[in-house]
Order: C-alpha cells, then structure tokens, then sequence
C-alpha cells in the first residue's frame, strides 16, 4: 500500500496482482485493475515473461510522480513455487535464475478531478533476472521533469 498524499488517495497492490485505487477522504475505489489486463512487448534491453506456466506473487510496488501526467506505479513479483509438472519436465530449477515480473501503470489524474477523473492505464509487462525485492524506482535529479530510474541488483533501465 502506498499513498499518494498530494491527491490524497491511496494505491493497493493484492498478492493476487489486482490494483486499487482508494479515496483518502471517503474511501471510494476510485479505480482498479489487474496486472494480466492487456499485452505488451517487453521494452529494449529486457526480456519478454516466461513462455512457462508461472503463478506470480506480487510483492511490493513503487510510485513516482511524473510531473502533470499523474504517477506512476511499478508492480514486482516473484514466481510461486509450484507443484505443475509442465514446469518440472520443461525447466531445471538448478539452471534457473530468480526472475522478477514488473508492470507498469500510469495513474492518470484529470484536471476535473472526482472518481470519473481517475484512470489506470497499463503501460508495460517485463522481466527481469533478479529478486523483487531488490528492485527500486529511483528519480534522477536532472533537469527533465520526469526521468527516474529502475534499478534492481542485476539490471538498470531508464524510464
């Protein structure tokens, strides 16, 4: 759970990848989705999810605000450890790195405002090599309003 006070409300992330959006003042779910909704391409220097079954656990978020667009929110999770046996006959779980699932969303804020003036909009799905945990959406201090970083132990990209 993060808030975002300056518009006072405040973001949800479930285990199950669903994301709400919660009025600080009234309590109203302003918006909601979930991170399976709709299809991307993983952007240039990651790689796409695994092609593998994979039951995910979503376990932190990061918010940054990105100027007059609204913010943004990064979703992390871990693989779950499961019984399938599609994944024991077609993965080595010695050969296999820790991958981390991120997907980004963009609360997008109308000047209006009130529970018709706020959106989530899907703007990515990735992976990366590494632990969820150690992924941190850091923002630059630069002259570009929005520029941030995406770093985690083994990965950095730009967004």
């Amino acid at each position: 759970m993060k808030a975002l006070e300056a518009r006072h409300m405040i973001v949800c992330l479930h285990q199950s990848g669903y994301i709400e959006v919660y009025s600080t003042q009234d309590g109203t779910c302003l918006a909601a989705a979930n991170v399976e909704d709709g299809h991307f391409s993983p952007p240039p220097g990651t790689k796409a999810n695994s092609k593998l079954p994979v039951i995910w656990k979503w376990k932190s978020l990061h918010v940054a605000s990105i100027a007059e667009q609204g913010f943004l929110l990064l979703a992390c999770a871990s693989p779950k450890a499961t019984t399938s046996t599609l994944q024991t006959l077609e993965s080595n779980e010695a050969d296999r790195e820790e991958e981390t699932r991120i997907v980004a969303f963009q609360v997008q804020v109308s000047r209006e405002g009130g529970p018709d003036g706020i959106m989530l909009k899907k703007m990515g799905d990735w992976s990366l090599d590494g632990y969820a945990e150690s992924v941190e959406l850091i923002a630059e201090n630069d002259a570009r309003p929005a520029s941030h970083k995406l770093v985690s132990a083994l990965h950095q990209a730009e967004t």
